[in-house]
């Protein structure tokens, strides 16, 4: 295999690792919002952290490895290169159907780790406003500013929220 074309595989399957990871960081932190464990959630953000760090040095070394593959080939570089372009590029065929199948490992587990994520976000986003009610409860209802302006509960201004008071 083409040198250039064997990083690129090589960084693609460190990459599909490395979101694998984060998804089970991401389970783990689904696990941890639901139980409430605050400083859990902070040590697995500080890992996925390193990791997104670690995710970015890789993608540089797969775009460089692109362009020289691309500039063996005779063609001019450009910074918006897909790799289905790549694919199409290459001449032999196991070459060719072993860079699908890195890619499309790659996009399901993105693909994984996208619904995880928009799981745990509105995991967060229910926490939060959760919260929210709770001091409001607590707290009551918000003292008028100290400054020069209409009341908004005079106008009709009421605050929503997903929990009802009555309830």
């Amino acid at each position: 295999m083409n040198e250039p074309l064997q990083v690129v595989m090589d960084t693609l399957q460190q990459l599909t690792r490395l979101h694998r990871e984060l998804c089970e960081l991401g389970q783990h932190k689904r696990d941890a919002l639901g139980g409430g464990q605050v400083d859990t959630v902070a040590h697995i953000s500080s890992r996925e952290s390193r990791l997104l760090q670690q995710i970015g040095e890789l993608d540089r070394q797969r775009l460089l490895a692109i362009g020289q593959y691309v500039a063996r080939q005779g063609f001019a570089p450009t910074g918006s290169f897909r790799m289905e372009q790549l694919i199409q590029m290459v001449y032999k065929a196991e070459e060719k159907q072993a860079l699908r199948t890195a890619c499309s490992e790659l996009q399901e587990t993105l693909t994984e780790l996208q619904e995880i994520n928009d799981f745990n976000q509105q995991m967060i986003r229910l926490n939060l406003e959760y919260v929210s009610y709770s001091i409001d409860l607590i707290a009551g209802p918000p003292e008028e500013d100290a400054t020069y302006h209409r009341s908004l509960q005079a106008e009709g201004f009421k605050r929503f929220s997903q929990f009802d008071t009555r309830a």
